[in-house]
């Protein structure tokens, strides 16, 4: 739909960049919450494995978008 552009390659980048470092950061906030707060530790749990199933899908973006700007592929 949209030959060779390199702006969509960028904007992909750098969305999943921040999509991995927020992801990471909420991690670190459950990690913290799991131990300050044991009484609603099997709902922290849950949250953390939603946050964990996210950064190896932002991971792998990551290396779709790469491997595309490296390739000079259109796809």
């Amino acid at each position: 739909l949209i030959p060779r552009s390199d702006t969509l390659f960028v904007i992909g980048l750098y969305y999943t960049l921040t999509a991995i470092f927020v992801n990471g950061i909420m991690f670190l906030k459950l990690i913290y919450d799991w131990i300050t707060n044991p009484t609603n530790r099997y709902s922290i749990e849950k949250q953390g494995l939603v946050v964990l199933a996210n950064i190896p899908i932002a991971i792998l973006y990551f290396f779709i978008i790469s491997n595309n700007i490296i390739s000079n592929s259109p796809f």
